[in-house]
C-alpha cells in the first residue's frame, strides 16, 4: 500500500483557505452595506484580492459552493451594479444628512462632499458609474439652487390627505410648464391632487408644476393619467427617486408597472402569461418558458450540461439598464436566482426541464 504525502503548499492551502474565506465573507457583507467611499472602494479591492489568493490554491481544494474562479467572474459581471447600488446608498445617506443640517452653507458643502469623495476612485469605475455620479451631483445642486432660489416664492398645496411620501422607498415626479394647451388647466388640477403638489415660480416668473407620487396602486394609475395628457409637451421632466429619467424609459416603466397595478396576479412579475413564466421575479428580461428560456444557458460538453453565466448575466444586463427603475425589480433577487441555477447538470435532467417546460406551454 502506497503513502500519501502532503505537500507544503497543500498544507499552507488548507490552513490559509478557511481564513480567506472568512475575509471574503466579511469584505463582501462591507462591500453591500458600507455607508463610506473609502471604506467600500478599499473592501472592494481587498475582496478581489483575496479571492485571487483562492484560486491561487484552488486545485489543491474542494470547496462547498462556487470554485473562487467561478466567484471572482461572477463579482466582475456584477461590478457596474455593485458600484452603482453603492451610489444609491451614499446619495440616500447624503440626502439624510442634508435634511438635518440648519444652515444652507452646511447643506451647500455635504453637497459637494458628495462628488469630490468619488473623485480618487473614478479610475476604478466603470463610465456608467461615473455618468451616474455626475447626474445625482446635479440632481443634489438643482434641488438645493431651487429652493434658495424660490425661498419665500415655493408654494406646497395643502392636501386632503396626508401622505408620508419622504419616508417612501421609490417615488415618481412628472413636472411641467405653463402650456397654451388646452388641456392645461386639467394638468394642473390632476397634479394637486398627487401625494406631493409643489408649486414653483422662478424670479423670472416661470411657473412650474410638479406633481409626486408613490409606488401604490392608485399612486401609479393616477401618474398614468397626468403622464398621458402632457408627456409630450417639451417642458415635462420625469425623475425617479430624485434622478431626472428620460422618457423612453418612463415610457417602459409605465407600460408594464401599469400592467402590473391594473392585474390581479399576484406573482405578475413572474409571467404575466404562461409565455412570460421565469423564475427571476421580472419578464422584462425575457428569459422565459417561450422567449429565451433559461434553460437554453446551458451548453453541452459531453454527457453533461453546463450553464453559461456569462452569456446569462448578460442578458441580464441588458434589461437591467432600463427596468431597475421599476418599483418591483429586484437586481438581487434576480442575481441570486441565476447564481444559485446549478453549474452542471446530467442530459437526462436537462432533458427532463425542457419536457416539463413545453408540457407547461
Amino acid at each position: 500500500m502506497g503513502l500519501f504525502f502532503k505537500s507544503r503548499t497543500e498544507k499552507e492551502a488548507e490552513f490559509m483557505a478557511p481564513q480567506w474565506l472568512k475575509q471574503v465573507n466579511e469584505s463582501a457583507n462591507l462591500v453591500n452595506t458600507t455607508k463610506k467611499v473609502d471604506v467600500f472602494f478599499s473592501r472592494y479591492d481587498f475582496l478581489i484580492e483575496t479571492v485571487n489568493k483562492l484560486i491561487g490554491i484552488e486545485k489543491f481544494l474542494k470547496f462547498k459552493s462556487d470554485k473562487p474562479s467561478e466567484m471572482l467572474k461572477s463579482i466582475e459581471s456584477k461590478k457596474v451594479y455593485t458600484i452603482n447600488d453603492f451610489i444609491d446608498r451614499y446619495y440616500e445617506d447624503i440626502l439624510e444628512q442634508i435634511r438635518k443640517l440648519k444652515t444652507d452653507k452646511a447643506k451647500q458643502k455635504r453637497i459637494d462632499n458628495f462628488y469630490t469623495s468619488f473623485e480618487p476612485y473614478f479610475n476604478q469605475m466603470e463610465k456608467e458609474n461615473i455618468d451616474k455620479i455626475h447626474l445625482l451631483n446635479r440632481t443634489l445642486n438643482d434641488k438645493h439652487e431651487i429652493i434658495l432660489r424660490n425661498s419665500g416664492s415655493k408654494e406646497i398645496i395643502p392636501q386632503t390627505k396626508e401622505v408620508a411620501i419622504d419616508n417612501m422607498t421609490w417615488t415618481i415626479m412628472i413636472s411641467f410648464g405653463e402650456s397654451s394647451s388646452k388641456s392645461y388647466e386639467k394638468a394642473v388640477y390632476l397634479a394637486k391632487k398627487a401625494p406631493r403638489y409643489e408649486n414653483i415660480i422662478d424670479k423670472h416668473s416661470n411657473n412650474t408644476h410638479a406633481a409626486t407620487y408613490t409606488d401604490s396602486k392608485k399612486d401609479f394609475l393616477d401618474f398614468i393619467v397626468l403622464y398621458d395628457l402632457i408627456s409630450s409637451w417639451k417642458s415635462t421632466v420625469f425623475a425617479i427617486n430624485g434622478e431626472i429619467i428620460d422618457k423612453k424609459t418612463i415610457g417602459k416603466i409605465k407600460y408594464c408597472y401599469g400592467d402590473k397595478c391594473r392585474t390581479v396576479k399576484s406573482d405578475f412579475c413572474f409571467g404575466a402569461s404562461y409565455m412570460t413564466a421565469n423564475p427571476f421575479g421580472c419578464h422584462r428580461l425575457q428569459i422565459s418558458g417561450t422567449n429565451n428560456p433559461w434553460y437554453s444557458y446551458y451548453k453541452q460538453n459531453g454527457g453533461t450540461y453546463i450553464l453559461d453565466k456569462d452569456s446569462l448575466i448578460k442578458r441580464i444586463n441588458l434589461a437591467t439598464d432600463t427596468f431597475r427603475y421599476c418599483p418591483s425589480f429586484n437586481l438581487n433577487q434576480i442575481m441570486n436566482v441565476a447564481m444559485g441555477l446549478p453549474t452542471a447538470i446530467s442530459k437526462k435532467e436537462y432533458e427532463k426541464i425542457i419536457k416539463t417546460s413545453i408540457q407547461l406551454i
